[in-house]
């Protein structure tokens, strides 16, 4: 008999062979769209979403939806997802976000201030809302940390995990728990923290706090895969540039996360990087760079300045041409350069819209095409795009 945790990985197998990424959501939506909106760009696609637990901790709220009845997902109207329940906020700053974390629990920021969340809050949101993905609460740190906070990290997580299953086996719940792996940049507490998430009864594994461990972070990442041996699924949660995913995926990580497509939107940009190698020579509109660089290269933020054109620059007040030349989405079909350009300028909250629809169907087809690749063992040839 197949049991709901096989019935989970199944979904989340098909989703990394088919998109290779977790739609980023807040509050069970995708920021800035409807349910229609998304529909343009999945259709009847299966997806998985990721829910960090501030957008649903008091908005609806335990209590709420305990009264409702019935699950998230049918107070939310959601259908044809499988939804992940997540303690760290992948599009929240993290600088200093960390510090707030205890021996018991993680901290994590409602509209109304700082919550604290331990492992057993957790399961108890997670069976409240009927979300059927377990992401233990982990205690993920910036990279630059002393060697003693990064221990700390490494043993908090491990602990939370093992409260996680614990709960599992003691309340028979059939659902995936996956080890969530710490440790800051500290390739030693890295490797200490794999070390005993794989003597657990897991089900995948998270590389958790990748995108903000710095330069280093692959050397990292080489020196914790060495110790996995299995085929479980591998997520990374992060604002990753696209070489960085495809750096990712040479190590065999299988899923990502959306939150660059909400991130640049919400910055009033869109994605514009080459990804197919056919389009390589053909002759393109010419896009400036994003005005974030300057002020990203200055202060420790990801600079994606290459990855995306800001449409705030004057240079496209008369510009009729779509956002990317090739892309059928709907904003690209519909709408110029010089629409979005005047939807920025008078502060038009169509703008978030339009953008996140094309970023997220730019994203998509750029795992399409990176999963093809991967399959036809070309990532080299894919990453030179980059490079």
């Amino acid at each position: 008999m197949t049991t709901n945790i096989e019935k989970s990985l199944s979904l989340f197998r098909e989703s990394a062979d088919n998109h290779g990424f977790l739609v980023y959501s807040r509050g069970g939506s995708i920021p800035y769209l409807t349910s229609d909106n998304f529909e343009t760009i999945f259709k009847d696609e299966h997806t998985l979403w990721h829910i960090p637990v501030s957008t649903i901790y008091e908005q609806p709220g335990e209590s709420v939806i305990k009264k409702y009845g019935k699950s998230f997902m049918e107070f939310a109207n959601l259908a044809n997802c499988t939804l992940m329940l997540n303690v760290n906020d992948s599009a929240q700053p993290k600088e200093d976000l960390y510090k707030y974390n205890e021996e018991k629990a993680v901290s994590v920021w409602a509209p109304s201030g700082r919550q604290r969340i331990s492992p057993d809050e957790y399961m108890n949101l997670l069976k409240s809302f009927g979300i059927g993905i377990c992401l233990p609460p982990s205690d993920q740190i910036p990279g630059g940390a002393a060697k003693k906070r990064c221990q700390k990290s490494c043993d908090r997580s491990v602990r939370f995990l093992d409260r996680c299953l614990e709960i599992r086996k003691e309340q028979n719940l059939d659902i995936p728990v996956f080890g969530v792996l710490e440790g800051g940049d500290s390739i030693g507490y890295r490797e200490k923290c794999i070390k005993e998430v794989i003597k657990r009864d897991i089900d995948g594994y998270v590389f958790s706090g990748f995108d903000v461990i710095g330069p280093d972070w692959k050397d990292v990442m080489k020196a914790t895969l060495e110790f996995i041996t299995d085929k479980k699924l591998k997520i990374m949660f992060g604002l990753f540039t696209p070489l960085e995913v495809i750096e990712a995926v040479e190590f065999g990580v299988d899923l990502f996360d959306s939150v660059i497509c909400c991130h640049v939107a919400e910055s009033g940009c869109a994605l514009n990087f080459k990804f197919r190698i056919q389009y390589e020579a053909a002759e393109q509109v010419v896009s400036i760079p994003s005005k974030r660089s300057k002020q990203d290269k200055n202060s420790n933020k990801k600079d994606l300045s290459l990855y995306e054109m800001d449409l705030h620059d004057d240079i496209y007040t008369e510009d009729m041409t779509p956002l990317v030349e090739e892309c059928t989405c709907y904003c690209c079909t519909r709408y110029t350069r010089a629409y979005l350009h005047h939807l920025l300028v008078t502060k038009e909250m169509l703008s978030e819209v339009l953008l996140m629809i094309h970023n997220l169907h730019h994203w998509k087809n750029f795992f399409k095409e990176l999963l093809v690749h991967k399959r036809n063992n070309s990532l080299e040839q894919l990453k030179k795009i980059f490079e």
